[in-house]
């Protein structure tokens, strides 16, 4: 039950993000670098700025960077809300199932499905995510390109 119950909470939190975010709703409070009454961003957002930024070593170089990519371009705006709702929607589904799954097989085969499943979907999720952002960021380069 844990990496399950994990992957719906999280999914729940990314998911509350891009629907405050798609409703145009103002934070009420500082979200990372997001300030106080800045509109929401969508949930991924917050999870490429933390890994990044904290996991990765960015700091606040990256915040920054992030930030105004964010602000000036469209087509990246739009790539993390479809890419919050993919992740999001997709890990509210498949995990609820997996905790209904578990439920309802017995306790040895549903301990090795509980943490077994999550892992799997994010290994199909991550590769169709990796494709998805290059022909986005192509796209996004090209419109850059464009504009010149």
């Amino acid at each position: 039950m844990p990496a399950p119950t994990v992957m719906v909470i999280a999914a729940a939190i990314e998911m509350s993000f891009t629907i405050l975010h798609i409703l145009k709703v103002k934070t009420p409070v500082q979200i990372n670098s997001v300030l106080r009454g800045e509109r929401f961003r969508p949930g991924i957002y917050f999870v490429v700025e933390d890994v990044v930024a904290v996991d990765g070593n960015g700091g606040l170089p990256y915040r920054t960077a992030l930030d105004l990519r964010y602000r000036c371009s469209p087509i990246f705006r739009r790539m993390l809300v479809r890419l919050s709702m993919f992740w999001s929607l997709s890990a509210l589904l498949i995990g609820g199932a997996i905790i209904a799954v578990i439920w309802i097989t017995p306790e040895s085969v549903a301990f090795g499905i509980g943490w077994i499943a999550p892992f799997v979907w994010g290994g199909i999720w991550t590769p169709v995510t990796i494709k998805w952002v290059q022909r986005e960021l192509l796209k996004e380069k090209r419109a850059w390109e464009l504009s010149l």
